[in-house]
């Protein structure tokens, strides 16, 4: 074997030794400069450009985590959903099933026992939220809160009920401002026990059709049914007034005697019908004998009418609600101030009760 065919043999490391240093072996000094090795770690330095896409691509990454994309549908389809002192399955929430419209929330509904049960939707990550299609008794009240960590709550959107029945309805809630969050949470409002729900629905992007369809469709038909008990009064008044005037024609006529049965007969079913239109055909208020609203002012603001006057009532309410512990629900619920008439959404405590203090 030649002396230059050792030398080629020489190893690489021996070979870059030899090259860094002055050295008399030209064949390796040759093999140096066509070594890959040597190429690849002079060119390992990072590019300026490459530098550059790097971090425009670690910078669009953290924007992205920080403002999530806003995707179709249903965003807590299928989510995890937990619940804490309810009665029920929390995944009913998620399912993606709905009850009949109208039907009875005897059954496939989670049960809220009282106000401090409450039922949380973990939406996966960081989602931002624009709209809430929920399905409930129709005849209870819901806070919806958000957190970014389910210790911190945020109260979002404060649903009352709708007054048309013990029933399943869906109910549409469309956010002024969309928000950040990672849970939703919901719990019942309100001295009614048993809050039932059967379905939520978030959205980032609301569907093109908003209201939904189902809901309009309800709406339309609770309308028309007003409308329809209204029309029926004033055909019922209407029917009276003739009868009567009839009567009394009859009579300046000198026939009173004329049909007097039937006419007589006709105006107490008359009487009968109206009696029965006062409280709706029993619908009473809204399904309830007893009128809430009413009972709080002429009872609440009679009674306590020397501390209240005209413009504490509601202030009062508030401040007491928080001292007994419904400080979350209160946060939730827009109260009218009776001194300028506006409506407030948020409420300070503090500044409440050193005002009536």
């Amino acid at each position: 074997m030649s002396i230059a065919e050792q030398e080629i043999r020489i190893p690489v490391e021996i070979c870059i030794d030899r090259g860094i240093r002055k050295t008399r072996n030209d064949v390796c000094l040759s093999f140096l400069a066509t070594n890959p090795c040597r190429r690849r770690a002079s060119t390992s330095r990072l590019h300026p450009v490459r530098f550059l896409i790097l971090f425009v691509s670690l910078l669009i990454s953290a924007v992205a985590w920080a403002e999530p994309v806003c995707p179709n549908g249903n965003l807590a389809a299928g989510a995890v959903a937990s619940g804490a002192g309810v009665r029920g399955d929390p995944g009913l929430l998620t399912d993606g099933k709905l009850l009949q419209e109208g039907a009875k929330p005897d059954s496939g509904v989670l049960v809220l026992p009282d106000t401090y049960a409450t039922a949380t939707i973990d939406l996966g990550h960081l989602r931002r939220i624009h709209a809430l299609i929920f399905q409930a008794d129709s005849e209870q009240a819901f806070l919806f809160e958000t957190s970014h960590d389910a210790k911190e709550w945020t109260p979002v959107w404060h649903e009352p009920h709708t007054r048309i029945g013990r029933v399943a309805r869906l109910r549409p809630a469309q956010l002024v401002t969309p928000i950040l969050a990672w849970y939703l949470r919901v719990r019942g409002l309100g001295e009614v026990s048993d809050h039932r729900i059967s379905e939520v629905q978030v959205y980032c992007q609301p569907p093109k059709l908003w209201p939904p369809a189902e809901f309009r469709k309800l709406r339309s038909e609770r309308k028309a049914s007003i409308l329809g008990i209204g029309v029926l009064k004033v055909l019922i008044g209407s029917l009276g007034v003739l009868l009567l005037g009839w009567g009394a024609w009859l009579r300046r006529r000198g026939r009173s005697d004329v049909l007097r049965r039937p006419r007589d007969l006709a105006l107490a079913m008359l009487g009968l019908t109206a009696l029965m239109l006062y409280w709706n055909f029993f619908h009473f208020h809204f399904d309830r004998y007893q009128h809430k609203t009413d009972l709080f002012h002429y009872y609440i603001g009679a009674k306590y009418f020397k501390e209240l006057r005209y413009t504490r009532l509601y202030s009062c309410t508030t401040v007491v609600d928080v001292e007994d512990g419904y400080g979350d629900l209160v946060r939730g619920r827009r109260v009218r101030d009776l001194e300028t008439d506006t409506v407030k959404r948020r409420i300070e405590y503090h500044f409440l009760k050193k005002i009536i203090k």
